[in-house]
């Protein structure tokens, strides 16, 4: 081989290399990332035969880098190469969360609340992220006594949410209540019940001064129209009594009369009062002529102690002036006893007066006796 046939040879060895080399300039991408922009590549110092090379591209995408022509003992250029390498990704890329719903703790559109698990329908926020207000039926614990769905007042439960009930202070109509005082307290004028109390009520209220309450405000049955004791009517039914103060409950003996020196006792049958003698004495009343057939009744109280062995006279005086008497042994002197003398009485005559006499002479004890609750009753 000659020289000049060396010389040819090692001219293509390097277009080779150069090819093979690339330049710098070119911008080639395996990554896949955008390349823009034009490389040209030009090699001379030699001939090149052979056409064009092209060389692909990594990512996505193509290149063609350049275009070798020539000719021999000419000079290689490569051709300019405009394009993309590599893939091109345009756009954005959205955020992926989750779904905002009630119960995430953010106040979302369309929530009023929200609390997260802190939701509840006995809490502030509930579990449709609305918030616990009184009236809307549910119970907000510790801020509410209770809900009953509405603001009304006078239901059990107030517009406030408060417990209505008696004692509270607030008169509820609507509950029934004719008073509330802020207690449940009675015999102060409003009872536990919220009913106001007063005289003729039937209900017994020492609170506020009443010594009875037979249900009424009238006079003239054992208790009158301001509920204190009336002396006891022993002539009921319209019947008159023929005595005057036949109960002794004035506190005083008058008008009855006496041999003695009677006295007005505590220990009596019924009501304060009653007489009594220690001797024998007797106690008497005068009074208007009374036929005894216009009598219903003809009876008095005594008391002996039976262990002394009293005895007791009972004595009556008639407007033509006669008598008529009676007598009770020990056996029918024990504590106190009622005595009934009307069958003793007179139908044809009218009685005037009456006269009932202690004893003396009995045991060892005091000749004590005491009287009460003298029933001489006739109709009008």
């Amino acid at each position: 081989m000659d020289r000049s046939a060396w010389w040819q040879v090692g001219a293509l060895f390097a277009g080779v290399l150069i090819v093979g080399c690339g330049d710098d300039s070119v911008a080639t991408s395996a990554s896949g990332s955008e390349s823009d922009g034009t490389t040209a590549a030009t090699t001379s110092g030699g001939t090149t035969s052979g056409g064009s090379t092209s060389e692909g591209s990594t990512g996505g995408g193509s290149a063609t880098e350049g275009e070798t022509s020539g000719s021999s003992g000419g000079s290689t250029s490569s051709g300019s190469t405009g394009g993309t390498t590599g893939s091109e990704t345009s756009g954005t890329t959205g955020t992926t969360g989750v779904t905002p719903s009630c119960g995430d703790g953010v106040v979302d559109e369309g929530e009023l609340c929200d609390d997260g698990d802190a939701n509840a329908d006995e809490a502030a926020c509930k579990l449709d992220c609305t918030p616990n207000v009184c009236g809307d039926g549910a119970l907000h614990e510790g801020v509410e006594a209770c809900d009953d769905g509405n603001v009304d007042d006078e239901d059990g439960c107030s517009s406030l949410c408060a417990i209505e009930a008696c004692g509270d202070g607030v008169l509820q109509e609507g509950l029934g209540e004719a008073c509330d005082d802020g207690n449940v307290d009675d015999e102060d004028g409003c009872s536990s019940a919220c009913a106001i109390e007063s005289c003729g009520d039937g209900i017994l209220q020492v609170g506020l001064g009443e010594a009875c309450d037979d249900g009424n405000n009238e006079g003239g049955d054992g208790c009158d129209a301001e509920c204190q004791e009336e002396p006891q009517n022993l002539c009921p039914g319209g019947k008159i009594s023929i005595l005057v103060n036949y109960d002794f409950e004035t506190g005083s003996f008058a008008p009855w009369t006496s041999n003695g020196n009677p006295t007005i006792t505590a220990s009596s049958h019924s009501g304060a009062w009653a007489a009594q003698t220690i001797g024998n004495f007797h106690v008497q009343q005068d009074f208007a002529a009374t036929p005894v057939s216009s009598l219903v009744s003809a009876t008095f109280w005594t008391w002996h102690d039976s262990s002394d062995s009293p005895a007791m006279s009972v004595q009556w005086g008639y407007s033509d002036n006669s008598t008529g008497s009676t007598f009770f042994g020990a056996n029918q002197l024990n504590g106190w006893q009622q005595h009934n003398i009307l069958a003793n009485l007179a139908a044809n005559k009218s009685l005037v007066w009456i006269r009932v006499w202690g004893y003396s002479g009995g045991g060892n004890l005091q000749d004590i006796a005491r009287y009460d609750d003298f029933a001489f009753c006739r109709n009008p």
